[in-house]
Formats: C-alpha cells, sequence, structure tokens
C-alpha cells in the first residue's frame, strides 16, 4: 500500500491504497488541510473534497439496482470472515495537540453504531472487550527514533515493515528504513537494510516491489527501475531488477514524451506487474509475468495513420486498475476521448484485449470531465477512481462510481459496484452491472460519500471510509451539517448486502484509507 503522505497525488482526500498485500500507516498533520470548531455532533469541520469516481453505459437499459438501500435500519452482524482493520487515525482540529495515528481493530463494534460502548475507534482485535490498539505507539516503543510521520507500509501478514526516514524530496522520492514486525507488534528496524529514491512500494505474498529512480530526461520526467525483493523468511533472499519503466525503447521515452511517474501494480501472489506508462496524448499497457516484460496495448485516441497526435489525453499512470489474485487477468478504466472505457486482457494471452463504453457523452459537448452528467442514466456513474478488486474465483471486478454532478459545495455522488469479467467486451450491457449501494444524490446523511474501497482477505466483505451518517449515540445525524459533509468513518458490507455497518464513529477524528488483512498467527499481547 502507498503510505499516507503518497497518497495525495491520486485524489483530494487521499490517495491510492495497497495494490497488493500492503497496509499502510501514515501521518497527515502536514498535508492536511481543514479550518473547525467542534460542538458535538453538529461540528463546523471542513476539510478537502475527495476525488471522483464511477460508472455508466449508454444502452437505454438502466445499471441493475437492488431496492434494499443502504440505511435500512438492522441490527449490525458480525462478518463471518476473520480479519483485522488498520486504517489512518486523523484529527479533524488543525493543530490538534493528538497525534496522527494508524489503528489496528477487529472488525466488529456495537459501539460504532451508537449501542452502550466507548470505544468508538474500534475494538482490540486480540480482544473486543478492549480498545483498538494504536498501531504505531505499539510499533515503535521500542523502535528509537523512527515513527510513521512520513509513512509506512507493513505487510499483509503484518511481518515486515518499511518505514518513510523523511520528507521526499523535489520529484516526491522517499527512503525507507525496513524492518520486521514481532507477533506483539513491536518492530525491529535495520533487518534488511534501507531503500533510496522510491516513488512506489508493494508488498505482495514474500515479496516488497518498489520503483527506484534510474534516469530522468530532458522534460524533468523520469525511468524507473523496478525492483523485487523476497522471499522474505527465505535462505535464497535478493534484490533484483524486474525491469525499467518505461523501457528505453519505448518510442515515448526516446522522443521524451513518457509521463510515468513510477507506480505499478502487483498481483496477490506475486507474479504479475502491471504498469500504465502515459503521455500527454497516449497510455500504453505493460505486463511483467514469468520472469518477461510484454507490451500489451496502446491506446490512442487520436491517431492520423502516422502517430498519435493531441494533447489533452486523461491518462495517468495511476488509473484505475485490478489484477486478479492469481496475476491472470488485468482490467482497467480510463477515458478514451468521449467515452469511460473499461478493458480487459488476459495475461500470457497472445488474443488481443477487449473493451466496453461504460459511458458516452455527446459529441460536441466538449471534454468528457466537464461534460458527462447530462449523458447519466439512472444508476451510472462518470468515473472511476480508487482501486478495484478481483472477486477471488476472477467472475467479477468491484469498484467505486463517483460522478461530480451535484454542482460546488454539494456531496459528490457515490457507489460500490460490480462488472462480471466474463462479460467485458461489446456485448456488455449497463443491466449487468450491480449497485450495491444505491446512495441518493442529494446532501442528506444518508448519500455516503465514498472515499476508499478495500476487500477483505477471502474478498467476501467490502471496507471502506465513507462519510458518516449517525452521532455517537446512534441517532441521524442531520442532513447537510459538516459533520455528515465532511467527517469520513469505516464500515463493513457483505460482497452482495447493502448494509454498512459503522466499524467507527468518532466526531473528533476522521478514520481514512482502511485495509483488510488476515489475523497475525499465534498474536500475543
Amino acid at each position: 500500500m502507498v503510505a499516507w503522505s503518497l497518497l495525495r497525488k491520486f485524489s483530494g482526500l487521499v490517495a491510492m491504497g495497497a495494490w497488493a498485500g500492503a497496509v499502510a500507516i501514515a501521518g497527515c498533520s502536514s498535508t492536511e488541510t481543514a479550518t473547525a470548531s467542534l460542538d458535538g455532533d453538529s461540528s463546523t469541520v471542513k476539510t478537502d473534497t475527495v476525488s471522483d469516481t464511477s460508472t455508466g453505459g449508454k444502452d437505454g437499459a438502466d445499471a441493475k439496482v437492488d431496492t434494499a438501500a443502504s440505511d435500512v435500519p438492522q441490527e449490525p452482524t458480525k462478518p463471518d470472515e476473520e480479519f483485522w482493520v488498520n486504517y489512518a487515525h486523523i484529527p479533524r482540529i488543525p493543530g490538534s495537540p493528538d497525534p496522527d495515528d494508524q489503528i489496528l481493530s477487529g472488525n466488529f463494534n456495537l459501539a460504532a453504531s451508537g449501542a452502550v460502548g466507548k470505544f468508538k475507534a474500534g475494538v482490540s482485535p486480540l480482544d473486543a472487550a478492549l480498545p483498538a490498539l494504536e498501531l504505531t505507539k505499539v510499533a515503535f516503543a521500542a523502535a528509537g527514533s523512527y515513527n510513521c510521520a512520513f509513512g509506512c507500509f507493513i505487510s499483509d501478514d503484518l511481518q515486515y515493515m518499511a518505514v518513510a526516514t523523511g520528507q521526499p524530496d523535489d520529484k516526491g522520492l522517499y527512503s525507507y528504513a525496513l524492518g520486521t514486525v514481532a507477533p506483539d507488534l513491536s518492530v525491529k528496524i535495520g533487518k534488511f537494510g534501507t531503500l533510496k529514491d522510491v516513488k512506489h512500494l508493494a508488498f505482495a505474498g514474500k515479496y516488497l516491489f518498489y520503483s527506484q529512480r534510474a534516469k530522468c530526461l530532458g522534460t524533468g520526467k523520469c525511468q524507473y527501475d523496478i525492483h523485487r525483493q523476497g522471499p522474505f523468511g527465505g535462505e535464497d533472499f535478493t534484490d533484483v531488477t524486474l525491469t525499467r519503466m518505461a523501457p528505453d525503447a519505448d518510442e515515448d521515452v526516446i522522443n521524451g514524451d513518457t509521463t510515468y511517474e513510477g507506480y505499478f501494480r502487483v498481483s496477490a501472489d506475486a507474479s504479475t506487474v502491471v504498469f500504465l506508462t502515459p503521455t500527454i496524448r497516449s497510455q500504453t499497457l505493460y505486463v511483467w509475468h514469468a520472469g518477461n516484460l510484454a507490451k500489451v496495448d496502446y491506446i490512442c485516441p487520436n491517431f492520423d495513420g502516422v502517430k498519435c497526435v493531441g494533447s489533452s489525453s486523461e491518462y495517468h499512470d495511476s488509473d484505475p486498475a485490478a489484477v486478479s489474485m492469481d496475476g491472470k487477468l488485468v482490467v482497467t478504466f480510463a477515458i478514451w476521448d468521449r467515452w469511460l472505457r473499461v478493458r480487459k486482457y488476459e495475461v500470457g494471452s497472445e488474443a488481443p484485449g477487449v473493451f466496453a463504453n461504460l459511458v458516452e457523452s455527446g459529441a460536441g459537448a466538449g471534454a468528457y470531465l466537464q461534460a458527462y452528467c447530462p449523458f447519466l442514466q439512472p444508476g451510472q456513474h462518470g468515473e472511476v477512481k480508487y482501486e478495484p478488486w478481483f472477486s477471488a474465483d476472477s467472475s467479477t471486478v468491484y469498484f467505486v462510481g463517483q460522478s461530480k454532478c451535484g454542482g460546488t459545495g454539494n456531496k459528490l455522488w457515490t457507489d460500490v459496484m460490480s462488472l462480471p469479467v466474463a462479460k467485458i467486451g461489446p456485448d456488455l450491457k449497463p443491466s449487468d452491472w450491480i449497485n450495491y449501494t444505491n446512495n441518493p444524490h442529494d446532501n442528506s446523511a444518508k448519500n455516503h460519500v465514498i472515499e476508499w474501497l478495500a476487500m477483505s482477505p477471502q474478498r467476501k466483505y467490502f471496507v471502506l471510509s465513507a462519510s458518516a451518517a449517525v452521532t455517537e449515540q446512534g441517532q441521524p445525524i442531520p442532513d447537510g451539517t459538516a459533520r455528515t459533509m465532511s467527517d469520513t468513518e469505516v464500515y463493513t458490507m457483505p460482497v452482495g448486502g447493502h448494509v454498512m455497518t459503522p466499524l467507527t464513529n468518532e466526531n473528533a477524528w476522521h478514520a481514512r484509507v482502511p485495509q483488510a488483512v488476515p489475523p497475525m498467527a499465534k498474536p500475543r499481547s
């Protein structure tokens, strides 16, 4: 997962989370902007707005929307899958004497729904009768001067950690100290040395992957060496360079057109690494798999017969892309001229990728991001952001749909949605989509503005951060008040369900960028 301080490039509130097997621990006080005073649950905290994401289609048929709304009163039920939840704990008042922290909680907390109980930040994953763990305080109690003020990554099995040692340089590059996490969650730094000039980092399987600045071009953009370190716990531990991205032979590198910034995605089994390398007019998809790098696709909306032309594409190396857990399938979302498009690729296959247009803005309507709102049909969204996820069997891809259609100062429109992977292609219809949350398009507390999506290890539950809906006492927050407009809490929701169950509920704190991890093996308090 990307540390909090690195997440800012991907959205207004948070940036990209773990594409594979890592938990982010990071402090954000240096970048958090807000003006606030707290008055119980009718607070007047104002924070940044979240970035958007969505889905849509133009087919005359509506997206499949279940009529069960997310605000239907139901008794909270404990998930039937065991997992822990890690999230960033950020004060809502700027200048608060309480520092940013990272919280490790169990996956069920009745107190967050207003039931009797004082553990509004979650419960200890080791003992639900105790409060959630303030992880950075526990982890660094014996680790000298290290902390997560500038960002941390923890492997999905909670055994290994990378700690940013200071602010990034002028190109956004970090240095990291590497270490191990003991069963009591304390950290020993220095076990695996240090890394310098790192742009992006992710744990997957028993490996650590990272991008390291290699050579910069005259344009100020750089190429990055992609490293794999590991396997952890094995005698054959090595640090190898898998490839350089974008490659030296890439025409966009030769011409100085690449705008690649070091981002990548890794499958959960560490077998596949996916890269999107953009320019101001195109996007190239590279896939590293089984020791080989392949150029899988070249996307150009405006090809004049000789070369790609234009200067206003919406492509980024952080565009939403999902890799199946076994590394065999890739799904990407991007804006292509006046369409929001989804693409599917089979890794290792010579068959070309297939695509479907999800939303189409009108010809001559102007730039897509400013033009799509009038063309959305019920249940659709204009953009897709954050991290999409494959189901465990690779049959479904889940994502957050979001639209900026409510006007300045109003809530964004967001939903958790899915597509059937097998139908991605020319036959995909809006009736194939599923909308799990069906949030209203207004400023009510029932409109949960979703700013992050994660999934449980077995992919049976969504774990998300979204705007607050009830007070700490369990009463509805009045519509349009500051807390429901800007505060964020952590929720769980079963895949196939429609009720978001709060895990946190604190008026004075944001809960952001949650990740779900398997319980640590044989933990001890």
